[in-house]
């Protein structure tokens, strides 16, 4: 936006000028404008002098323990102490089984008793086809069975002869 405000200010007398016809005028006096941007940083200066010394700081807290030193060495036997009483014995544990005996001789034959009867057997495999029988009667014709056949009767609802 600056930028063509800018632009605008020193441009728009010139193109005005070239856009209107030729005319004896006073020529124009400019206004001073608005300050520009300020410039950039300038190089570093150099180092300046040492200052004084500073005063002497406050008393520090004490620091952590140190880390512990080598074992000392061994010192003398002391003297022998005085005998204990006598203690309390209870039985231990008991051990573990023996190994197995040698086998003893066999013994004389007994009298045994009979045993429970056992679990029936399944059943066998069918038998073979019986051999074919003599023919039988002649049969004899039921004459109700013909009527349908024969249309006697005009009635279809009928089962039978009309006795």
């Amino acid at each position: 936006m600056k930028l063509c405000s800018v632009v605008l200010r020193h441009q728009l007398p010139v193109l005005l000028q070239t856009l209107a016809p030729p005319a004896r005028c006073e020529p124009c006096q400019s206004v001073k404008g608005p300050p520009g941007q300020p410039g950039a940083p300038g190089p570093t200066g150099s180092m300046g002098s040492p200052g004084y010394p500073g005063t002497a700081g406050s008393q520090g807290y004490p620091g952590p323990p140190g880390q512990q030193g080598p074992p000392g060495l061994k010192g003398d036997m002391g003297p022998r102490g005085i005998k204990g009483s006598k203690g309390e014995g209870h039985s231990g544990p008991p051990g573990s089984p023996g190994q197995p005996g040698v086998q003893g001789p066999r013994g004389s034959d007994g009298i045994g008793h009979p045993g429970s009867q056992g679990v029936p057997g399944k059943p066998g495999p069918p038998g073979d086809p019986g051999k074919r029988g003599s023919p039988g009667q002649p049969g004899v014709c039921d004459v109700s069975m013909c009527y349908q056949t024969y249309n006697v009767r005009d009635d279809f609802f009928s089962k039978g002869p009309n006795i």
